[in-house]
């Protein structure tokens, strides 16, 4: 057996004090994955994006005050490009204007297949502001869902997102790999971080998202090392959303977890699983000892009981240094 085991810790004076377990998925793609991963901890060369690491927490520091203000910093200091709406008296946004943005966004770094010239010839710290406009819109929309659903009385969706620099090694998905997307998914269950620009079909379909382009619309064609586990369960895309894809005249049949677009592209639908939690405790108990122990310190990677694979992040999202430590990051970098 494969597992994922993550360190958590309060503070950075503290030492790991709540841990979770993840069985990696028994499939020649969790295989796969969990060899390249193994492989990039083993090189010591990873940074973690720890300022992305919980989205949808609803919890100070970064609430939705603190994230309006760092997006407005981001996009002041790149406005210079002329890619970005002017954000001068920017208080406060709405769904609507995070799609906007992260059209804009899109614009100006292009695909994995179709790079934008521009985005490789600037500077390690607009790409570091750049990629913040991205994350931090994401990071809102994750903070919108989590309010709606305390709003309605709901327990909220909290997502934990392993981003990490060097974006590369990105590998294509084998056709096979596709049979490995969920329509449903339980509490806890590790699936592939969308590694690409843009968004899958489900995704800009429940974003209502009209700013976005058709090349933009893809679901997954590479795989990395990152990851997200999601902190609820995940059902289901209803009929409207396969409604949605026929009437862009895709051909597929409701409740599929894959379909061929009309350039014979494969497409799948849901996350790509790749593993589940190992738990005794209940969903309210692991987010509220989530909620104090917000600093992933360190991953490993343990087989049938030993230690394969093991990376330390001892740094913080709010430390002094850490924006200069993640524009090194980019150093080098490309999209």
């Amino acid at each position: 057996m494969t597992q994922i085991v993550l360190e958590f810790r309060q503070d950075q004076n503290s030492s790991p004090s709540y841990t979770l377990v993840v069985d990696v998925c028994s499939s020649p793609f969790g295989a796969k994955w969990v060899g390249l991963l193994e492989e990039e901890l083993k090189s010591r060369r990873l940074h973690l994006e720890k300022h992305f690491s919980f989205l949808g927490w609803l919890s100070p520091p970064r609430d939705m005050r603190s994230l309006t203000a760092q997006l407005k910093d981001s996009l002041q200091k790149i406005c210079s490009l002329r890619e970005f709406p002017d954000i001068a008296g920017l208080q406060s946004v709405d769904r609507e204007q995070l799609n906007k943005i992260h059209h804009n966004f899109e614009k100006l770094t292009g695909q994995i297949w179709d790079q934008s010239g521009l985005y490789n010839r600037l500077s390690a710290t607009d790409r570091y502001h750049i990629n913040s406009v991205n994350e931090l819109v994401h990071e809102m929309e994750y903070f919108f869902e989590s309010e709606k659903q305390a709003q309605n009385g709901r327990r909220i969706t909290p997502r934990l997102n392993f981003s990490s620099l060097p974006r590369e090694p990105r590998i294509l998905l084998e056709e096979s790999d596709y049979d490995k997307f969920a329509l449903e998914l339980p509490f806890g269950a590790m699936v592939l971080k969308y590694c690409q620009l843009g968004k899958s079909h489900l995704q800009a379909w429940q974003d209502n998202d009209i700013d976005i382009e058709e090349k933009n619309i893809n679901s997954l064609r590479y795989y990395s090392r990152d990851f997200c586990i999601d902190f609820h369960e995940r059902k289901a895309p209803p009929v409207e959303f396969y409604d949605w894809l026929r009437k862009r005249e895709i051909k597929v049949e409701n409740f599929q977890n894959k379909f061929v677009d009309n350039l014979g592209r494969l497409h799948g639908i849901g996350e790509l699983h790749i593993g589940s939690l190992r738990t005794d405790q209940s969903p309210e108990a692991i987010i509220s000892a989530l909620q104090s122990h917000k600093d992933l310190f360190a991953i490993s990677i343990q087989k049938n009981g030993h230690t394969s694979a093991r990376a330390e992040f001892s740094y913080r999202w709010d430390d002094l240094s850490y924006e200069r430590r993640q524009t090194y990051a980019y150093i080098g970098f490309r999209s």
